[in-house]
Order: C-alpha cells, then structure tokens, then sequence
C-alpha cells in the first residue's frame, strides 16, 4: 500500500495483479458483484495513467488530486462499508419457518 502511495511503477502493477486475482477469486466463491469493481476499476485506471511516462502535466496534476480524494474511499471500502451489497442467505421457507417457532413460543409463553 505504501508503494502505491508514492505511485512506485512496481506497487501499481502489483495492485492491478492482486485486483484480478481478487476477481477470480470472488468468482470461484460465488460472492462476485459487479458493483465491487466501481473503486478498484478508478484505482486501476488513475495509478497506470500517472506512472506513464506521456502523460501530460496537467494530467499529472489531475490524476494527484483525485488520488487523494479517492484513497479515503478505498480505506473505507477495505474496512468493510462494500458489506452493504451483501446478500441476505435467508431463504423464504427459513422465514416461514422462523415465524412458525415465533407462535409456538407465543402459545406455550416460552422465551427459549
């Protein structure tokens, strides 16, 4: 993380590899979003743009701003606010059947 900060060419192409494997990996889980690709996708582009060598001052410049802007976003994504598109495992036959030991508990006034 800390060469990505300081934009060494290493650390970006290092990131871009861990951004893929991280996608076959979430595909071979199962756990794969489209959603999840919004802020790595940014990253990605904006860190090659900066370490290329044709890029102009003004884009240089650009590219500085709105990784500072966009570094706070991901620390925030990999501490976990990205769980907000987590699915729900709960099945409706689970829920039927929450709600059925609800009312037997409500009958025989059990707590347990």
């Amino acid at each position: 993380m800390l060469g990505l900060w300081f934009m060494q060419r290493w650390a970006v192409y290092a990131y871009v590899g861990l951004v893929f494997f991280n996608q076959g990996y979430l595909t071979q889980q199962g756990e794969w979003n489209a959603l999840l690709l919004i802020p790595q996708g940014l990253i990605m582009v904006l860190a090659l743009a900066y370490v290329d060598p044709y890029a102009r001052a003004l884009a240089r410049q650009l590219v500085r701003w709105l990784k500072h802007q966009l570094w706070g976003l991901t620390v925030a994504y990999m501490v976990g606010i990205h769980n907000f598109w987590k699915e729900d495992d709960t099945t409706p036959d689970e829920i039927g059947l929450q709600d059925e030991v609800i009312e037997v508990q409500r009958d025989t006034g059990d707590k347990d």
